[in-house]
């Protein structure tokens, strides 16, 4: 529906890795291991959450993470969570740059899959799973000094026990360094464009998704 209605360059590819066993744990951090053929017409690649709805913003989510690069000398965005060795979910590199300094560490995983579970033994998110091979074969540089996690839109997991967050999301979002969302009368603006999509109304009637439908009773 997409590729025919919006955009050619859409592909939703299924099953990935399924010839690898582990755990769901485990699986997560498969996203962090696609290979570089993969975006070989690509310039960059942004890793996210299946559960978020990104909105339109001024920069755009492309300029602002290349800005955010730039800053910290590194050829990936993302932000150290305070406290811990973990990076965050939300993931922009640059694929040339990226893959040149990560496709052995990627190919160590992904040819020996049993190294994953024994990583599993003592880690316990994904999160440090890529910490630990961003450290090992990139490093950090200024990324303490500069930091920069947005979310780039709506965050539908906060629905998925009801509405009780919604208050503290959009109101908090503005001031959390992890969410930086707009002001909440800007955010419902883009997101009200979503549900005035005639793609997107396809697509909700289509596949009904319960935070989705929570959404739009919250904000309408």
């Amino acid at each position: 529906m997409i590729n025919k209605r919006l955009s050619q360059n859409f592909e939703v590819k299924e099953n990935y890795y399924t010839n690898l066993k582990f755990n769901a744990l485990a699986g997560k951090v498969m996203r962090f291991l696609l290979p570089s053929y993969e975006f070989k017409d690509f310039a960059n690649v942004y890793i996210g959450d299946v559960d978020f709805l990104i909105i339109n913003e001024h920069p755009s989510l492309l300029e602002s993470h290349l800005d955010h690069c730039q800053q910290i000398s590194l050829p990936y965005s993302n932000q150290i969570r305070p406290g811990s060795k973990r990076l965050t979910g939300l993931h922009f590199y640059q694929v040339d740059e990226y893959y040149e300094k990560m496709n052995s560490a990627i190919q160590h995983y992904v040819d020996d899959p049993e190294k994953i579970t024994q990583a599993f033994q003592t880690l316990k998110r994904d999160e440090e799973f890529l910490y630990q091979m961003i450290e090992k074969n990139i490093g950090f540089r200024d990324m303490k000094k500069y930091h920069y996690r947005p979310h780039h839109g709506f965050h539908l997991g906060i629905l998925r026990k009801g509405s009780a967050k919604f208050r503290d999301y959009v109101r908090e979002g503005p001031k959390n360094p992890f969410h930086r969302l707009p002001e909440y009368p800007v955010l419902r603006k883009q997101l009200l464009q979503y549900y005035n999509d005639p793609l997107f109304q396809d697509i909700e009637n289509t596949h009904r998704i319960q935070e989705v439908q929570l959404l739009r009773k919250l904000i309408v």
